[in-house]
């Protein structure tokens, strides 16, 4: 993240820790009141956690796995960018993962020669930066988009990456998985059948043995 968009970022964070609003006894707030007040909490949250992807982004760079055992991850006892970030943040496997995925996909990047590259998906991460759309969303969107892409006219990915991002500034993180999703159907041009069928080709059903004697089945299904 460049600095200006960081320092950018920080002011907001910090006008809104003052923000006298955010403070205040909720109960004597009138439903109107309630309601402004709680997204200007919610752009806090945005805020602080566009400043936390481009982090994720540096440990995932930085624990890269041609970096071997010198990785970052590795050089403090983590198995990946993901578990380290959960440990320090005492968050989650799964939220971490979200923003290590974003992060990923949303900073700058370097090349083969040392170049330094746009991000996978540049108007996600412009739409991030700006603390317009929540975490939640954009994991969705890169989730849905990196799976498509490699059998997509890119073109239309980016048609589909920018649609996705302006939903996405308007509408819950809900909505926007079934867009995504619909999406990513529309440019697949294998179609869906390939993906259904690896789905019923990974159905399993495994039994193990605790060691109380008690018998445990796991059953995996296709949808």
């Amino acid at each position: 993240m460049e600095d200006g968009t960081a320092a950018r970022l920080e002011g907001t964070v910090d006008g809104l820790i003052d923000d006298a609003s955010l403070t205040g006894d909720a109960s004597l707030l009138d439903d109107a009141s309630l309601l402004a007040v709680l997204g200007r909490g919610f752009e806090l949250r945005r805020a602080a956690d566009a400043r936390l992807v481009g982090l994720a982004g540096e440990v995932v760079h930085r624990s890269r796995s041609s970096l071997g055992p010198e990785g970052l991850a590795s050089r403090f006892g983590a198995t990946s960018a993901a578990a380290l970030l959960a440990e320090v943040g005492r968050i989650t496997l799964a939220e971490s993962h979200r923003f290590c995925r974003v992060g990923d996909a949303t900073t700058d990047r370097v090349g083969l020669l040392g170049e330094m590259l746009p991000p996978v998906f540049p108007l996600l991460a412009a739409a991030v930066r700006a603390a317009i759309i929540p975490v939640d969303s954009a994991s969705l969107i890169v989730t849905a988009l990196t799976e498509v892409s490699p059998r997509a006219d890119q073109e239309n990915v980016v048609a589909a990456e920018q649609a996705l991002v302006g939903f996405a500034g308007e509408y819950p993180a809900d909505l926007v998985r079934r867009l995504a999703a619909r999406w990513r159907d529309a440019l697949d041009v294998d179609g869906i059948e390939p993906r259904e069928a690896e789905l019923v080709a990974s159905r399993s059903l495994r039994r193990s043995i605790l060691a109380n004697g008690l018998k445990r089945y796991r059953l995996d299904l296709d949808p």
